[in-house]
Protein backbone atom coordinates (compact mmCIF):
# COMPACT_ATOMS: atom_id res chain seq x y z
CA UNK A 1 0.00 0.00 0.00
CA UNK A 2 2.75 2.44 0.00
CA UNK A 3 2.81 3.07 -3.70
CA UNK A 4 -1.04 3.78 -3.76
CA UNK A 5 -0.65 6.87 -1.23
CA UNK A 6 -1.55 10.42 -1.96
CA UNK A 7 2.23 11.38 -1.06
CA UNK A 8 3.87 9.36 -3.89
CA UNK A 9 4.77 11.48 -6.59
CA UNK A 10 5.85 8.50 -8.65
CA UNK A 11 2.11 8.11 -8.47
CA UNK A 12 0.42 11.30 -8.75
CA UNK A 13 2.71 12.93 -11.55
CA UNK A 14 2.18 10.04 -13.91
CA UNK A 15 -1.68 9.85 -13.27
CA UNK A 16 -1.85 14.06 -13.29
CA UNK A 17 0.12 13.78 -17.26
CA UNK A 18 -2.37 11.15 -18.48
CA UNK A 19 -4.63 12.28 -17.87
CA UNK A 20 -3.97 16.11 -18.64
CA UNK A 21 -2.56 14.72 -22.34
CA UNK A 22 -6.17 12.88 -22.08
CA UNK A 23 -8.29 16.08 -21.61
CA UNK A 24 -5.97 18.30 -24.41
CA UNK A 25 -6.79 15.23 -26.73
CA UNK A 26 -10.61 15.66 -26.09
CA UNK A 27 -10.23 19.09 -26.39
CA UNK A 28 -8.83 19.16 -29.59
CA UNK A 29 -11.10 16.17 -30.79
CA UNK A 30 -14.23 15.42 -29.82
CA UNK A 31 -16.86 17.94 -31.26
CA UNK A 32 -18.49 20.91 -29.99
CA UNK A 33 -21.41 20.77 -27.83
CA UNK A 34 -24.65 22.68 -28.58
CA UNK A 35 -24.47 24.37 -24.92
CA UNK A 36 -20.76 25.40 -26.47
CA UNK A 37 -22.14 26.45 -29.51
CA UNK A 38 -24.61 28.40 -28.03
CA UNK A 39 -22.29 29.95 -25.67
CA UNK A 40 -19.93 30.79 -29.02
CA UNK A 41 -22.40 32.35 -30.92
CA UNK A 42 -24.45 34.18 -28.24
CA UNK A 43 -21.48 35.41 -26.08
CA UNK A 44 -17.54 34.61 -27.25
CA UNK A 45 -18.00 36.33 -30.92
CA UNK A 46 -20.20 38.96 -29.72
CA UNK A 47 -18.50 39.97 -25.97
CA UNK A 48 -22.51 40.57 -24.49
CA UNK A 49 -21.51 39.55 -21.26
CA UNK A 50 -23.79 40.77 -19.84
CA UNK A 51 -24.90 43.89 -21.37
CA UNK A 52 -26.34 45.35 -25.16
CA UNK A 53 -27.88 42.65 -26.92
CA UNK A 54 -26.59 39.74 -24.23
CA UNK A 55 -28.58 36.52 -24.66
CA UNK A 56 -30.52 36.48 -21.23
CA UNK A 57 -29.83 32.71 -20.48
CA UNK A 58 -27.99 30.76 -17.68
CA UNK A 59 -25.72 29.64 -20.54
CA UNK A 60 -23.36 32.45 -20.29
CA UNK A 61 -20.97 31.45 -17.64
CA UNK A 62 -19.23 34.72 -17.60
CA UNK A 63 -16.20 34.07 -16.69
CA UNK A 64 -15.80 31.36 -19.15
CA UNK A 65 -17.26 33.58 -21.80
CA UNK A 66 -15.01 36.42 -21.05
CA UNK A 67 -11.54 34.67 -21.19
CA UNK A 68 -13.07 33.05 -24.51
CA UNK A 69 -13.87 35.98 -25.77
CA UNK A 70 -10.18 37.57 -25.60
CA UNK A 71 -8.94 34.56 -27.24
CA UNK A 72 -11.39 34.65 -29.60
CA UNK A 73 -10.12 37.95 -30.60
CA UNK A 74 -6.57 37.37 -30.20
CA UNK A 75 -6.48 33.92 -31.77
CA UNK A 76 -9.15 33.70 -34.06
CA UNK A 77 -12.00 30.96 -34.50
CA UNK A 78 -10.52 28.06 -33.04
CA UNK A 79 -12.92 25.66 -30.66
CA UNK A 80 -9.70 24.39 -29.03
CA UNK A 81 -8.71 28.32 -28.12
CA UNK A 82 -12.25 28.61 -26.55
CA UNK A 83 -11.62 25.50 -24.20
CA UNK A 84 -8.14 26.60 -22.57
CA UNK A 85 -9.74 28.10 -19.71
CA UNK A 86 -11.44 25.02 -18.95
CA UNK A 87 -8.29 22.81 -19.86
CA UNK A 88 -6.13 24.99 -17.41
CA UNK A 89 -8.63 24.63 -14.63
CA UNK A 90 -7.57 20.65 -14.84
CA UNK A 91 -4.38 20.97 -12.67
CA UNK A 92 -6.25 23.27 -10.05
CA UNK A 93 -8.81 21.12 -9.26
CA UNK A 94 -6.49 18.10 -9.40
CA UNK A 95 -3.38 19.65 -6.88
CA UNK A 96 -6.56 21.09 -4.76
CA UNK A 97 -8.00 18.09 -4.56
CA UNK A 98 -4.92 16.28 -3.38
CA UNK A 99 -3.60 19.00 -0.97
CA UNK A 100 -7.26 18.35 0.71
CA UNK A 101 -7.20 15.56 1.19
CA UNK A 102 -3.42 14.76 2.18
CA UNK A 103 -4.02 16.13 6.00
CA UNK A 104 -6.36 13.12 6.49
CA UNK A 105 -4.05 10.88 7.12
CA UNK A 106 -5.14 7.59 6.25
CA UNK A 107 -4.23 5.00 3.46
CA UNK A 108 -8.28 5.12 2.19
CA UNK A 109 -7.60 8.46 0.97
CA UNK A 110 -6.40 7.87 -2.30
CA UNK A 111 -9.87 6.14 -3.02
CA UNK A 112 -11.26 9.50 -2.43
CA UNK A 113 -8.90 11.54 -4.54
CA UNK A 114 -9.21 8.92 -7.32
CA UNK A 115 -12.90 9.07 -7.62
CA UNK A 116 -13.08 12.82 -7.32
CA UNK A 117 -10.57 12.78 -10.53
CA UNK A 118 -11.60 9.81 -12.84
CA UNK A 119 -15.63 11.00 -12.66
CA UNK A 120 -15.34 10.71 -16.51
CA UNK A 121 -19.32 12.72 -16.76
CA UNK A 122 -17.26 15.84 -14.33
CA UNK A 123 -14.06 15.20 -16.27
CA UNK A 124 -15.17 15.96 -19.92
CA UNK A 125 -16.09 19.58 -18.74
CA UNK A 126 -12.57 20.11 -17.97
CA UNK A 127 -12.09 19.59 -22.18
CA UNK A 128 -15.25 22.14 -22.67
CA UNK A 129 -15.45 25.59 -23.40
CA UNK A 130 -18.29 25.48 -20.46
CA UNK A 131 -18.38 26.74 -16.75
CA UNK A 132 -18.90 23.84 -14.64
CA UNK A 133 -15.02 22.26 -14.45
CA UNK A 134 -13.66 25.57 -13.84
CA UNK A 135 -16.16 26.10 -10.71
CA UNK A 136 -15.50 22.93 -9.26
CA UNK A 137 -11.79 23.70 -9.32
CA UNK A 138 -11.91 26.73 -7.38
CA UNK A 139 -14.57 25.46 -5.04
CA UNK A 140 -12.23 22.59 -4.08
CA UNK A 141 -9.98 25.28 -3.98
CA UNK A 142 -11.65 27.18 -1.87
CA UNK A 143 -11.72 24.12 0.43
CA UNK A 144 -7.99 24.11 0.94
CA UNK A 145 -7.95 27.75 1.94
CA UNK A 146 -10.67 27.14 4.20
CA UNK A 147 -8.97 23.92 5.58
CA UNK A 148 -5.91 26.51 6.20
CA UNK A 149 -7.27 29.50 7.65
CA UNK A 150 -9.31 27.16 10.36
CA UNK A 151 -5.83 26.23 11.36
CA UNK A 152 -4.54 29.76 11.65
CA UNK A 153 -7.27 32.38 11.36
CA UNK A 154 -4.66 34.36 8.71
CA UNK A 155 -6.37 37.29 7.04
CA UNK A 156 -4.02 35.69 3.48
CA UNK A 157 -5.84 32.47 3.64
CA UNK A 158 -9.27 34.19 3.65
CA UNK A 159 -8.53 36.63 1.02
CA UNK A 160 -8.11 32.97 -0.33
CA UNK A 161 -10.70 31.64 0.22
CA UNK A 162 -13.19 34.49 -0.81
CA UNK A 163 -11.03 35.08 -4.23
CA UNK A 164 -12.16 31.04 -5.01
CA UNK A 165 -15.69 31.75 -4.38
CA UNK A 166 -15.77 34.47 -6.34
CA UNK A 167 -13.86 33.40 -9.48
CA UNK A 168 -16.30 29.85 -8.88
CA UNK A 169 -19.30 31.98 -8.83
CA UNK A 170 -18.04 33.81 -12.18
CA UNK A 171 -17.69 30.66 -13.88
CA UNK A 172 -21.16 29.18 -12.98
CA UNK A 173 -23.90 30.76 -11.53
CA UNK A 174 -25.31 27.76 -9.86
CA UNK A 175 -23.06 27.83 -7.10
CA UNK A 176 -24.43 30.78 -5.34
CA UNK A 177 -26.19 28.93 -2.74
CA UNK A 178 -23.21 26.17 -2.05
CA UNK A 179 -21.36 29.33 -1.66
CA UNK A 180 -23.58 31.56 0.66
CA UNK A 181 -23.97 28.28 2.80
CA UNK A 182 -20.38 28.38 3.23
CA UNK A 183 -20.48 31.92 3.80
CA UNK A 184 -22.91 31.28 6.72
CA UNK A 185 -19.90 29.02 8.35
CA UNK A 186 -17.16 30.81 8.33
CA UNK A 187 -18.95 33.60 9.52
CA UNK A 188 -20.22 31.13 12.35
CA UNK A 189 -17.21 30.17 13.45
CA UNK A 190 -15.49 33.20 13.54
CA UNK A 191 -18.31 34.58 16.43
CA UNK A 192 -17.64 31.03 18.09
CA UNK A 193 -14.12 31.31 17.84
CA UNK A 194 -13.80 35.42 17.90
CA UNK A 195 -11.28 35.08 21.21
CA UNK A 196 -8.84 33.05 18.97
CA UNK A 197 -9.08 36.49 16.71
CA UNK A 198 -6.86 38.90 17.07
CA UNK A 199 -7.87 42.67 16.25
CA UNK A 200 -6.08 42.47 13.04
CA UNK A 201 -7.23 39.51 11.85
CA UNK A 202 -11.04 39.99 12.84
CA UNK A 203 -11.31 43.56 10.97
CA UNK A 204 -9.43 41.65 7.75
CA UNK A 205 -11.91 39.23 8.39
CA UNK A 206 -14.58 41.44 8.02
CA UNK A 207 -13.68 43.71 5.02
CA UNK A 208 -13.24 41.08 2.98
CA UNK A 209 -16.52 39.37 3.97
CA UNK A 210 -17.92 42.79 3.93
CA UNK A 211 -16.15 42.95 0.17
CA UNK A 212 -17.86 39.35 -1.09
CA UNK A 213 -20.99 40.21 0.24
CA UNK A 214 -21.12 43.41 -1.72
CA UNK A 215 -20.19 41.41 -4.90
CA UNK A 216 -23.10 39.47 -4.42
CA UNK A 217 -25.45 42.13 -4.92
CA UNK A 218 -25.40 42.72 -8.00
CA UNK A 219 -24.86 38.83 -8.65
CA UNK A 220 -28.36 38.35 -7.50
CA UNK A 221 -29.88 41.34 -9.22
CA UNK A 222 -28.76 39.11 -12.60
CA UNK A 223 -29.99 36.08 -11.29
CA UNK A 224 -32.96 37.29 -10.64
CA UNK A 225 -33.45 39.10 -13.88
CA UNK A 226 -32.32 35.69 -15.27
CA UNK A 227 -35.34 34.12 -13.80
CA UNK A 228 -37.95 37.03 -15.00
CA UNK A 229 -36.80 36.69 -17.93
CA UNK A 230 -37.29 32.53 -18.04
CA UNK A 231 -33.18 31.92 -18.17
CA UNK A 232 -33.25 29.55 -15.30
CA UNK A 233 -35.93 27.06 -17.17
CA UNK A 234 -33.37 24.31 -16.56
CA UNK A 235 -35.10 21.22 -14.31
CA UNK A 236 -38.64 21.29 -12.71
CA UNK A 237 -40.63 21.02 -10.13
CA UNK A 238 -41.36 17.40 -10.10
CA UNK A 239 -39.40 16.41 -7.27
CA UNK A 240 -35.82 16.38 -5.82
CA UNK A 241 -35.28 12.40 -6.64
CA UNK A 242 -37.02 12.63 -9.81
CA UNK A 243 -34.63 16.01 -11.52
CA UNK A 244 -31.54 15.89 -9.55
CA UNK A 245 -31.35 12.40 -7.96
CA UNK A 246 -32.00 10.73 -11.57
CA UNK A 247 -30.32 13.46 -13.35
CA UNK A 248 -26.83 12.88 -11.55
CA UNK A 249 -27.30 8.68 -11.61
CA UNK A 250 -27.65 8.82 -14.81
CA UNK A 251 -24.73 10.54 -15.92
CA UNK A 252 -22.48 9.47 -12.68
CA UNK A 253 -23.75 5.72 -12.59
CA UNK A 254 -25.36 5.34 -16.42
CA UNK A 255 -28.69 3.99 -14.39
CA UNK A 256 -31.88 6.08 -12.92
CA UNK A 257 -33.04 3.22 -11.78
CA UNK A 258 -35.77 4.30 -8.90
CA UNK A 259 -33.84 1.18 -6.47
CA UNK A 260 -31.19 3.56 -6.04
CA UNK A 261 -32.85 5.85 -4.57
CA UNK A 262 -33.70 3.55 -1.81
CA UNK A 263 -29.83 2.77 -1.88
CA UNK A 264 -28.83 6.99 -1.66
CA UNK A 265 -31.49 7.02 1.77
CA UNK A 266 -29.62 3.95 3.24
CA UNK A 267 -26.05 5.53 2.91
CA UNK A 268 -27.03 9.17 4.00
CA UNK A 269 -28.81 7.82 7.28
CA UNK A 270 -25.88 5.59 7.52
CA UNK A 271 -23.40 9.03 6.88
CA UNK A 272 -26.07 10.88 9.87
CA UNK A 273 -25.36 8.51 12.55
CA UNK A 274 -21.46 8.45 11.89
CA UNK A 275 -21.84 12.28 11.87
CA UNK A 276 -23.83 12.25 15.31
CA UNK A 277 -21.49 9.19 16.72
CA UNK A 278 -18.98 11.74 15.45
CA UNK A 279 -20.33 15.08 16.94
CA UNK A 280 -20.82 13.02 20.50
CA UNK A 281 -17.28 11.77 21.02
CA UNK A 282 -15.43 14.98 19.07
CA UNK A 283 -17.21 17.65 20.97
CA UNK A 284 -19.10 20.46 19.10
CA UNK A 285 -16.69 23.14 19.07
CA UNK A 286 -13.46 20.32 18.19
CA UNK A 287 -15.74 18.41 14.88
CA UNK A 288 -18.01 21.81 13.74
CA UNK A 289 -14.14 22.78 12.73
CA UNK A 290 -12.94 19.52 10.91
CA UNK A 291 -13.84 18.67 7.44
CA UNK A 292 -15.78 15.32 7.93
CA UNK A 293 -18.19 18.08 9.73
CA UNK A 294 -18.37 20.92 7.09
CA UNK A 295 -18.59 19.11 4.25
CA UNK A 296 -21.13 16.78 5.03
CA UNK A 297 -23.41 19.65 6.28
CA UNK A 298 -22.66 21.53 3.61
CA UNK A 299 -23.88 18.81 1.27
CA UNK A 300 -26.52 18.27 3.63
CA UNK A 301 -27.73 22.01 3.84
CA UNK A 302 -27.58 21.98 0.05
CA UNK A 303 -30.39 19.60 -0.61
CA UNK A 304 -32.43 21.38 1.88
CA UNK A 305 -32.26 24.76 0.54
CA UNK A 306 -33.41 23.01 -2.86
CA UNK A 307 -36.49 21.64 -1.79
CA UNK A 308 -37.28 25.34 0.36
CA UNK A 309 -36.64 27.25 -2.75
CA UNK A 310 -38.72 24.26 -4.90
CA UNK A 311 -41.86 24.44 -2.44
CA UNK A 312 -41.66 28.26 -1.51
CA UNK A 313 -40.06 30.57 -4.21
CA UNK A 314 -40.95 27.85 -7.15
CA UNK A 315 -36.66 27.30 -8.20
CA UNK A 316 -36.90 24.34 -10.33
CA UNK A 317 -35.08 21.52 -8.74
CA UNK A 318 -30.89 21.53 -10.22
CA UNK A 319 -31.20 18.80 -12.89
CA UNK A 320 -27.72 17.41 -14.14
CA UNK A 321 -24.85 19.57 -14.76
CA UNK A 322 -26.51 22.33 -12.69
CA UNK A 323 -26.27 20.15 -9.50
CA UNK A 324 -23.14 18.56 -11.16
CA UNK A 325 -20.91 19.81 -7.32
CA UNK A 326 -23.25 17.43 -5.57
CA UNK A 327 -21.13 14.34 -6.56
CA UNK A 328 -17.89 15.04 -5.14
CA UNK A 329 -19.59 17.01 -2.29
CA UNK A 330 -21.23 13.06 -1.70
CA UNK A 331 -17.98 11.22 -2.59
CA UNK A 332 -16.27 13.51 -0.14
CA UNK A 333 -19.15 14.02 2.72
CA UNK A 334 -19.16 9.40 2.23
CA UNK A 335 -15.10 9.09 2.28
CA UNK A 336 -13.94 11.60 5.18
CA UNK A 337 -16.68 10.77 7.41
CA UNK A 338 -16.15 6.43 6.83
CA UNK A 339 -12.56 6.22 6.31
CA UNK A 340 -12.38 6.86 9.75
CA UNK A 341 -14.20 4.06 11.06
CA UNK A 342 -12.45 0.58 11.33
CA UNK A 343 -15.26 -1.76 10.46
CA UNK A 344 -16.71 0.70 7.57
CA UNK A 345 -13.56 1.28 6.19
CA UNK A 346 -13.50 -0.95 3.87
CA UNK A 347 -16.54 -0.01 1.69
CA UNK A 348 -15.26 2.68 0.23
CA UNK A 349 -13.43 -0.01 -2.50
CA UNK A 350 -17.30 1.02 -4.23
CA UNK A 351 -15.13 4.02 -5.15
CA UNK A 352 -13.30 1.99 -7.83
CA UNK A 353 -16.58 2.13 -9.43
CA UNK A 354 -15.03 5.69 -10.78
CA UNK A 355 -11.56 4.69 -12.29
CA UNK A 356 -13.15 1.48 -13.64
CA UNK A 357 -15.94 3.38 -15.48
CA UNK A 358 -13.42 6.30 -16.78
CA UNK A 359 -11.10 3.84 -18.56
CA UNK A 360 -14.43 2.14 -19.93
CA UNK A 361 -16.16 5.30 -20.89
CA UNK A 362 -12.42 6.72 -22.89
CA UNK A 363 -13.06 8.24 -26.14
CA UNK A 364 -12.10 11.51 -27.98
CA UNK A 365 -15.19 11.51 -30.07
CA UNK A 366 -18.49 12.08 -27.73
CA UNK A 367 -19.44 13.06 -24.10
CA UNK A 368 -21.28 11.00 -21.17
CA UNK A 369 -23.95 13.62 -21.22
CA UNK A 370 -25.81 14.57 -24.34
CA UNK A 371 -23.81 12.24 -26.70
CA UNK A 372 -26.66 13.68 -29.57
CA UNK A 373 -25.94 17.06 -28.86
CA UNK A 374 -23.21 17.55 -31.83
CA UNK A 375 -22.67 16.39 -35.39
CA UNK A 376 -19.36 14.77 -36.12
CA UNK A 377 -17.04 15.94 -38.53
CA UNK A 378 -16.97 12.48 -41.03
CA UNK A 379 -20.80 12.54 -40.92
CA UNK A 380 -20.82 15.94 -41.81
CA UNK A 381 -18.77 14.83 -44.96
CA UNK A 382 -21.35 12.09 -45.79
CA UNK A 383 -24.38 15.15 -45.77
CA UNK A 384 -22.21 17.20 -47.80
CA UNK A 385 -21.32 14.06 -50.70
CA UNK A 386 -25.12 13.75 -51.12
CA UNK A 387 -26.54 17.53 -50.96
CA UNK A 388 -25.86 18.85 -54.35
CA UNK A 389 -25.99 22.63 -55.00
CA UNK A 390 -29.68 23.96 -55.29
CA UNK A 391 -30.98 21.22 -52.42
CA UNK A 392 -32.88 23.00 -49.13
CA UNK A 393 -31.20 21.91 -46.22
CA UNK A 394 -33.54 22.28 -43.08
CA UNK A 395 -32.55 21.17 -39.80
CA UNK A 396 -33.70 21.46 -36.10
CA UNK A 397 -32.15 24.02 -33.61
CA UNK A 398 -29.61 22.02 -32.05
CA UNK A 399 -28.24 20.08 -35.05
CA UNK A 400 -27.95 23.37 -37.14
CA UNK A 401 -25.76 25.61 -34.59
CA UNK A 402 -23.33 22.50 -35.14
CA UNK A 403 -24.00 22.31 -38.99
CA UNK A 404 -22.91 25.63 -39.37
CA UNK A 405 -20.36 25.79 -37.28
CA UNK A 406 -18.99 22.52 -39.44
CA UNK A 407 -19.45 24.73 -42.34
CA UNK A 408 -16.90 27.44 -41.44
CA UNK A 409 -14.16 25.57 -43.39
CA UNK A 410 -16.15 25.39 -46.60
CA UNK A 411 -15.03 28.19 -49.21
CA UNK A 412 -19.12 28.61 -49.78
CA UNK A 413 -20.69 27.28 -46.94
CA UNK A 414 -24.41 25.88 -48.10
CA UNK A 415 -26.71 27.42 -45.62
CA UNK A 416 -29.64 25.51 -43.73
CA UNK A 417 -33.07 26.87 -43.23
CA UNK A 418 -34.55 26.72 -39.39
CA UNK A 419 -36.91 24.11 -39.02
CA UNK A 420 -39.85 25.12 -37.53
CA UNK A 421 -42.53 22.06 -35.90
CA UNK A 422 -45.37 24.06 -36.61
CA UNK A 423 -44.66 24.62 -40.18
CA UNK A 424 -44.11 21.29 -42.09
CA UNK A 425 -42.96 23.68 -45.67
CA UNK A 426 -40.11 24.98 -43.97
CA UNK A 427 -38.58 21.32 -44.42
CA UNK A 428 -35.88 21.04 -46.84
CA UNK A 429 -35.28 18.44 -49.62
CA UNK A 430 -32.73 17.23 -47.08
CA UNK A 431 -33.37 17.57 -43.09
CA UNK A 432 -30.81 16.94 -40.31
CA UNK A 433 -32.50 15.77 -36.80
CA UNK A 434 -31.09 14.60 -33.46
CA UNK A 435 -34.35 13.69 -32.50
CA UNK A 436 -34.83 9.87 -32.32
CA UNK A 437 -36.64 9.26 -35.37
CA UNK A 438 -38.91 11.39 -37.25
CA UNK A 439 -42.23 9.48 -38.95
CA UNK A 440 -42.46 12.04 -41.83
CA UNK A 441 -44.63 11.02 -44.67
CA UNK A 442 -42.82 11.28 -47.62
CA UNK A 443 -39.22 11.43 -45.90
CA UNK A 444 -37.02 8.67 -45.89
CA UNK A 445 -33.97 8.41 -43.26
CA UNK A 446 -30.81 8.22 -45.29
CA UNK A 447 -27.75 8.39 -42.74
CA UNK A 448 -27.47 7.70 -39.40
CA UNK A 449 -24.85 8.56 -36.91
CA UNK A 450 -24.22 5.87 -34.82
CA UNK A 451 -21.98 8.07 -32.39
CA UNK A 452 -24.63 11.10 -31.87
CA UNK A 453 -27.89 9.31 -33.40
CA UNK A 454 -28.29 12.32 -35.53
CA UNK A 455 -30.15 11.47 -38.34
CA UNK A 456 -30.25 12.44 -42.05
CA UNK A 457 -33.47 12.53 -43.88
CA UNK A 458 -34.06 13.00 -47.68
CA UNK A 459 -37.62 14.02 -49.50
CA UNK A 460 -38.31 11.22 -51.29
CA UNK A 461 -40.90 12.13 -54.15
CA UNK A 462 -40.23 14.79 -57.18
CA UNK A 463 -41.16 18.49 -57.24
CA UNK A 464 -41.41 20.10 -60.28
CA UNK A 465 -40.54 23.84 -60.52
CA UNK A 466 -40.60 26.60 -62.68
CA UNK A 467 -38.09 29.42 -62.98
CA UNK A 468 -39.65 32.85 -62.83
CA UNK A 469 -36.81 35.21 -61.59
CA UNK A 470 -33.35 34.54 -62.38
CA UNK A 471 -31.50 38.13 -62.09
CA UNK A 472 -28.14 39.29 -60.72
CA UNK A 473 -26.90 42.59 -58.71
CA UNK A 474 -23.34 42.94 -59.67
CA UNK A 475 -22.54 45.29 -56.78
CA UNK A 476 -24.39 47.00 -53.75
CA UNK A 477 -22.66 48.68 -50.88
CA UNK A 478 -24.71 50.12 -47.91
CA UNK A 479 -24.19 51.05 -44.18
CA UNK A 480 -28.05 51.36 -43.48
CA UNK A 481 -29.74 48.79 -40.98
CA UNK A 482 -31.76 47.60 -44.29
CA UNK A 483 -30.22 46.64 -47.44
CA UNK A 484 -32.89 45.64 -50.41
CA UNK A 485 -32.20 42.64 -52.33
CA UNK A 486 -35.22 42.41 -53.85
CA UNK A 487 -39.45 43.20 -53.88
CA UNK A 488 -41.16 41.14 -55.83
CA UNK A 489 -44.66 41.33 -56.29
CA UNK A 490 -46.93 38.85 -56.27
CA UNK A 491 -49.60 39.22 -58.43
CA UNK A 492 -50.44 35.85 -60.21
CA UNK A 493 -48.86 33.26 -57.41
CA UNK A 494 -51.83 33.44 -55.26
CA UNK A 495 -51.86 30.07 -53.01
CA UNK A 496 -48.82 28.66 -55.09
CA UNK A 497 -45.80 27.58 -53.40
CA UNK A 498 -42.44 30.05 -54.08
CA UNK A 499 -38.52 29.78 -53.19
CA UNK A 500 -35.81 31.16 -53.27
CA UNK A 501 -32.18 30.50 -54.23
CA UNK A 502 -29.29 33.18 -52.94
CA UNK A 503 -25.86 33.37 -53.51
CA UNK A 504 -23.09 35.78 -53.30
CA UNK A 505 -19.95 37.07 -52.03
CA UNK A 506 -20.07 40.18 -48.60
CA UNK A 507 -17.73 42.15 -47.59
CA UNK A 508 -17.36 44.12 -44.43
CA UNK A 509 -15.53 46.72 -43.03
CA UNK A 510 -14.90 44.64 -39.98
CA UNK A 511 -16.61 41.31 -38.44
CA UNK A 512 -20.19 41.19 -38.25
CA UNK A 513 -22.22 40.16 -35.45
CA UNK A 514 -25.73 40.71 -36.73
CA UNK A 515 -25.78 40.40 -40.31
CA UNK A 516 -28.58 38.19 -41.50
CA UNK A 517 -30.62 37.44 -44.45
CA UNK A 518 -34.11 37.76 -44.31
CA UNK A 519 -37.38 36.78 -46.70
CA UNK A 520 -40.43 38.32 -45.94
CA UNK A 521 -43.55 38.25 -47.27
CA UNK A 522 -45.42 41.58 -46.74
CA UNK A 523 -49.44 41.01 -47.14
CA UNK A 524 -52.41 44.18 -48.17
CA UNK A 525 -52.76 45.33 -45.03
CA UNK A 526 -48.44 45.67 -44.51
CA UNK A 527 -48.30 43.07 -41.85
CA UNK A 528 -45.15 40.49 -42.32
CA UNK A 529 -44.06 37.65 -41.93
CA UNK A 530 -40.64 36.55 -42.40
CA UNK A 531 -37.94 34.00 -41.96
CA UNK A 532 -34.27 34.16 -40.88
CA UNK A 533 -30.84 32.92 -41.59
CA UNK A 534 -27.92 32.92 -39.05
CA UNK A 535 -24.75 34.24 -40.56
CA UNK A 536 -23.18 34.64 -37.67
CA UNK A 537 -23.67 31.13 -37.25
CA UNK A 538 -21.88 30.56 -40.22
CA UNK A 539 -19.07 33.08 -40.88
CA UNK A 540 -18.24 34.55 -37.38
CA UNK A 541 -15.41 37.03 -37.72
CA UNK A 542 -15.11 36.54 -41.37
CA UNK A 543 -15.09 39.61 -43.45
CA UNK A 544 -15.12 38.43 -46.18
CA UNK A 545 -16.88 35.54 -47.56
CA UNK A 546 -19.13 34.00 -49.84
CA UNK A 547 -22.83 31.88 -49.37
CA UNK A 548 -25.14 29.80 -50.80
CA UNK A 549 -28.45 30.02 -49.28
CA UNK A 550 -31.83 27.48 -51.12
CA UNK A 551 -34.49 28.88 -48.87
CA UNK A 552 -37.42 26.27 -48.10
CA UNK A 553 -40.79 26.47 -50.03
CA UNK A 554 -42.93 29.85 -48.85
CA UNK A 555 -46.45 30.16 -49.54
CA UNK A 556 -48.27 32.32 -50.78
CA UNK A 557 -51.68 33.43 -49.71
CA UNK A 558 -54.55 35.30 -51.03
CA UNK A 559 -53.55 38.64 -49.54
CA UNK A 560 -49.65 38.31 -50.06
CA UNK A 561 -48.61 41.26 -52.12
CA UNK A 562 -44.82 41.23 -52.22
CA UNK A 563 -41.53 39.25 -51.26
CA UNK A 564 -38.84 41.14 -49.81
CA UNK A 565 -35.52 39.78 -50.20
CA UNK A 566 -33.25 41.76 -47.78
CA UNK A 567 -29.98 41.91 -45.02
CA UNK A 568 -30.77 43.55 -41.80
CA UNK A 569 -27.20 45.09 -40.91
CA UNK A 570 -28.40 46.01 -37.03
CA UNK A 571 -24.62 46.79 -36.31
CA UNK A 572 -24.37 49.14 -38.92
CA UNK A 573 -21.24 48.50 -40.48
CA UNK A 574 -20.12 48.95 -43.93
CA UNK A 575 -21.28 46.00 -45.77
CA UNK A 576 -20.52 45.07 -49.69
CA UNK A 577 -22.36 42.81 -51.65
CA UNK A 578 -20.76 41.36 -54.76
CA UNK A 579 -22.14 39.31 -57.45
CA UNK A 580 -25.65 38.32 -55.63
CA UNK A 581 -27.71 36.20 -57.50
CA UNK A 582 -31.56 36.01 -56.73
CA UNK A 583 -33.51 33.08 -58.61
CA UNK A 584 -36.58 32.54 -57.42
CA UNK A 585 -39.02 29.44 -58.55
CA UNK A 586 -43.03 28.00 -58.50
CA UNK A 587 -44.11 24.53 -57.88
CA UNK A 588 -45.78 23.46 -60.40
CA UNK A 589 -46.15 19.71 -59.66
CA UNK A 590 -45.41 17.55 -56.41
CA UNK A 591 -45.71 14.22 -56.04
CA UNK A 592 -45.47 14.96 -51.82
CA UNK A 593 -48.33 16.10 -51.82
CA UNK A 594 -46.91 19.57 -51.39
CA UNK A 595 -49.86 22.19 -50.84
CA UNK A 596 -50.02 25.69 -49.89
CA UNK A 597 -51.65 26.86 -47.42
CA UNK A 598 -55.09 29.30 -48.19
Amino acid sequence: MTFFRLDNKWLIWPLFLFLMVYAILRALFVEPLFDELATLYWYIQTGYLPGRGATMDANNHILNSLVSHQFFRLFGDHFFVYRLFALCSFPIYFFASRKFLLKTKTNFSILIFLALVSIHWIFDYFSFSRGYGPSLAFLILAFCFIQKWLEGHKTASYIGIMLSFLIALLCNLSLLIPLVILLFYLIFISLIRFKQFTTKQLFGFWITTLCFITFLIPVYIYIHKLKKAGGLWWGSLDGLWEVTGKSLAQNVLFTDTDFLKFIFLFLILILVLIFLINWRKTGFLNFIQKPECWIPALFGFALISFVVLARFMQVNYPMDRVGMYLVPLFILSFGLLVQKIPIAKWSLLLLLWFPVSFVYKMNLDTSVFSPEDRIHRTFYEKIADQVQTDDVISADYVSQASYAYLTRKEKTPHVATDYLTTDSLSRGDYHISWVDKLNWSGYSCLLYDQVSGTRLYKRTGKVEKQLILDTLIPQLKSNQSVISLLSLPLEGYSNQLIQAFIDGSVQLDKYCLDLNLRHEIQSVTGERRADNTRFNWYFGRKTDYSFHYPNHFISILPEDRFLHIRFYNDDLNEVTLKAVRVKIVAVTKSSNNLVARN
